[in-house]
């Protein structure tokens, strides 16, 4: 315990160059900054190129994960990818894909939703779309139910889009580091 609080030992001067190294001519000696600068830059380069690679390579194995598990699971049944909230973004992607409106035709898939629904209707506050019976959604983002939609206009099957995710996820590692 006493090396652990003892005071650290002094750092050698090598501003004057190496203790014990002797250049052959005093003009081709480099001069002390210059030769720190160069050393330091050769690190530098050096680090950057090693984060690279390590970077490269925990992006590699993330990919390669998450397309095994995407392999294992969705690829064979898709409703394994499925959450609670899958069914209804499924439904406004089909409806804004073939209508071009953000709209469910019915809240049932969620509880919260339809009792607020419900209570929207006693009040007659909720009303459908003049001609069809899809009702606006006001409760969730546009943005992946658009998404999917492209995918549905497109005629790709959403197995594609959990390959895309995974290739999203991989690249996060990139963009993280």
């Amino acid at each position: 315990m006493s090396n652990l609080f003892s005071e650290p030992e002094p750092r050698p001067d090598l501003s004057q160059g190496v203790p014990g190294v002797q250049w052959d001519t005093a003009k081709h000696a480099p001069a002390p900054r210059a030769r720190a600068a160069a050393g330091a830059a050769r690190l530098h380069a050096d680090a950057k190129e090693s984060c690279a690679i390590y970077v490269g390579l925990l992006a590699a194995v993330a990919l390669v994960l998450r397309l095994l598990v995407l392999g294992l699971g969705p690829a064979t049944e898709l409703e394994a990818a499925f959450t609670p909230a899958t069914p209804v973004q499924l439904e406004l992607a089909e409806n804004l894909a073939r209508e071009n409106r953000f709209a469910v035709e019915s809240w049932t898939a969620d509880p919260a939703v339809a009792a607020v629904e419900a209570l929207r209707q006693q009040h007659e506050e909720a009303a459908a779309y003049d001609d069809s019976s899809l009702r606006p959604d006001g409760y969730r983002m546009p943005g992946y139910p658009f998404v999917l939609s492209l995918f549905e206009r497109i005629g790709l099957d959403l197995r594609w889009l959990l390959a895309g995710q995974c290739v999203l996820a991989a690249g996060l590692v990139v963009l993280t580091y």
